[in-house]
């Protein structure tokens, strides 16, 4: 959950205290600089009802076992796709817990699973998707679990078959026992890709396991996609998987960051990549191409930040791709990352990957959400499906007192 994972240093220590900060220069808020919208919608979803909240029935925020609210809870990261064969619309979200045992508390996050029949106007629980499992790190042996973030679902059709599966795309990574989202290491950071006949049957599907520059071996990696192309090299973790199929092609864009010497994110080193595959057979077996850059830190300065995160891919409603992203910023004297809102831009190619730019050079940019209420580090995560009854879902990350809460909200907007 990036966010509410970000990275593996969201928060400073999430079951002490939780303090804010923004880099020099940008606006917690998220308020859009001059010129990053030209003829687009704005707008501000803030916590007062503006943009209402979706509730999954049978899934409330998770609680401690005193019945106490956890200080890590919500419905955040999600991901939203009609189902094309029986109407149904799925919704994918990280769930953040905290696992007490004994005297230890240790933060997990998984992902859970819900279906609307109305379009998206009321949600249901269809349980857990992915939980969170025992496992021992490869590199120091300690003890912990894995959790699972940022899920991204996409109904993949053979037109010559006439057939339909689901392919998803996770973050993985490792939580010691007793540790917190500080704590999880970048060797333990990798990419599964799964396919299955429906949303529910992901829960059982075997992934493949995509690695970056710092993943360690032992994580039972398959292919590492920095070994593609020498210009990878530099991204030690992905995060932020996003899926697009068209033309028989699987596109899965991530976010490629960079970390310096000393752990912290080079956020304006880091960039969003984009590769290829034929999806046939099982994903173990798909073989994997770098397709380009899709945006750096040229794009991100113009759309605000120094860097951009949380991609989601998406078809509005006239039949542009669009690429919905949150430009960011890290603070190093607070170690945290500043979110600055979602921006939505049309999207030229993912096979030779560009966002589109109007006669002027500038991006063209449908939309922004901002929510001027979230001080100091700003909204989190967006996603989009067209055909249903919510608009861009909107993720409102609130920070602070020793907690982080994460919700899901409908901003109305059809971009």
């Amino acid at each position: 959950m990036p966010l509410i994972v970000l990275t593996f240093v969201l928060v400073t220590t999430l079951l002490t205290s939780c303090r804010g900060g923004y880099a020099p220069g940008a606006d917690p808020s998220g308020t859009l600089p001059s010129g990053a919208v030209a003829n687009g919608q704005t707008v501000d979803c803030r916590g007062d009802g503006s943009c209402p909240e979706l509730v999954v029935e049978g899934d409330p925020p998770a609680t401690l076992p005193s019945g106490a609210p956890a200080p890590l809870r919500g419905l955040s990261d999600a991901t939203i796709r009609r189902d094309p064969v029986t109407g149904v619309v799925w919704m994918a979200y990280s769930w953040p817990s905290v696992h007490v045992d004994g005297g230890r508390r240790s933060t997990r996050v998984e992902t859970h699973l819900a279906r609307s029949d109305d379009d998206g106007r009321t949600w249901h629980s269809a349980g857990p998707l992915w939980t969170a499992a025992p496992a021992t790190d490869p590199v120091t042996g300690s003890t912990g679990t894995i959790d699972h973030e940022v899920p991204n679902l996409l109904p993949v059709t053979d037109s010559t078959a006439g057939t339909t599966r689901w392919v998803a795309a996770r973050l993985d990574l490792f939580v010691p026992d007793g540790g917190t989202l500080r704590r999880r290491p970048p060797s333990s950071f990798r990419i599964a890709v799964l396919a299955a006949p429906d949303p529910m049957a992901l829960a059982a599907a075997e992934p493949a396991v995509l690695g970056s520059a710092a993943t360690d071996a032992g994580w039972g990696v398959d292919v590492d996609l920095t070994d593609l192309d020498d210009a990878l090299a530099r991204c030690t973790l992905w995060n932020e998987p996003a899926l697009h199929h068209e033309g028989g092609t699987l596109f899965l864009a991530v976010r490629c960051l960079p970390l310096g010497r000393d752990g912290t994110p080079d956020v304006a080193a880091g960039s969003l990549e984009v590769f290829a595959t034929e999806p046939d057979g099982e994903p173990g077996t798909w073989r994997w191409r770098y397709a380009g850059r899709l945006a750096g830190a040229e794009e991100a300065a113009e759309l605000g930040g120094d860097g951009l995160t949380q991609l989601e891919l998406a078809t509005s409603r006239d039949g542009t791709l669009l690429a919905i992203v949150t430009p960011d910023r890290w603070h190093r004297a607070e170690q945290e990352f500043v979110h600055l809102g979602l921006r939505v831009v049309e999207v030229t190619s993912l096979a030779r990957p560009a966002l589109a730019r109007d006669a002027d050079g500038r991006l063209v940019v449908r939309a922004a959400v901002t929510a001027s209420d979230l001080e100091p580090l700003g909204p989190g995560a967006g996603t989009y499906e067209p055909s249903a009854a919510v608009g861009i879902v909107l993720m409102r990350r609130d920070i602070g007192r020793g907690q982080l809460v994460a919700s899901l909200h409908d901003t109305g907007l059809h971009p």
